[in-house]
C-alpha cells in the first residue's frame, strides 16, 4: 500500500511543480526542478537496501519459474483470477459479501495454496467493485471520481485535482473501500 502511494507521489509532485511554474511562465525552470526531484527520488529508491533486495528476489523467482511463489500478494496472479470472476458476473456482480469468497474459492480450485491460506482480496478497488456490484457499481464509482475531476479542472483547483488522481491511482493497487 505504501509503495503505490510513494510512486504516485513521485509522479504527481513533479507534475504539480511543472504546473505551478507554467502558471508563472517559467516552464523551463519548473521542468528542470521537477526532473531534479524525480531523478533524486529514483536514485534514493534504487539505492535503498530493502527495495533493491526485494526487486532482486522477485526477478530471481520469476526467472526460476516460481511465479506462484513470488509474493503471495502478487497482483499479477490475483488480477487475472478476479477478471475471470468478472467475466462470468459482469452485469450484477456476485454480491457484496461474496466477492472475496469467489476469489478464495478460485484460489483453492487452482491450487494456489498461499493465496488461499492468506485469503487475499483483489488488491484493486475497481476490480473488487465490478466483482461485487457489476457494471452499475463501477459506473457509480467512476462517476464519483470523474465529476469532481471535471469540477476541479474548471475551477482551477490543481491540489484537489491531483489529490483525486492520487486516490484513483491508489485504488489500482488496494481495496480501500473494503473491510480489512
Amino acid at each position: 500500500a505504501a509503495r503505490s502511494s510513494i510512486i504516485l507521489n513521485f509522479i504527481l509532485i513533479p507534475l504539480y511543480i511543472v504546473y505551478l511554474f507554467y502558471k508563472k511562465k517559467k516552464l523551463i525552470l519548473g521542468s528542470v526542478l521537477a526532473m531534479g526531484i524525480l531523478t533524486a527520488s529514483v536514485i534514493l529508491f534504487s539505492t535503498s537496501g530493502f527495495s533493491k533486495l526485494r526487486m532482486q528476489w522477485i526477478v530471481k523467482e520469476f526467472q526460476s519459474g516460481n511465479i506462484y511463489q513470488v509474493d503471495p500478494q502478487s497482483r499479477l496472479i490475483i488480477w487475472p483470477i478476479a477478471l475471470d470472476i468478472i467475466v462470468d458476473n459482469w452485469i450484477l456482480g456476485v454480491g457484496t459479501g461474496d466477492a472475496e469468497d469467489a476469489l478464495i474459492s478460485s484460489y483453492k480450485s487452482r491450487g494456489l495454496q498461499a493465496l488461499f491460506e492468506n485469503k487475499l482480496n483483489a488488491h484493486n478497488q475497481y476490480l473488487t467493485t465490478i466483482m461485487r456490484h457489476g457494471i452499475l457499481g463501477i459506473i457509480v464509482l467512476l462517476l464519483n471520481f470523474s465529476i469532481p475531476l471535471i469540477i476541479y479542472s474548471k475551477s482551477h483547483n490543481p491540489e484537489a485535482f491531483l489529490f483525486t488522481l492520487l486516490i484513483m491511482g491508489f485504488f489500482l493497487t488496494e481495496n480501500v473501500l473494503g473491510r480489512a
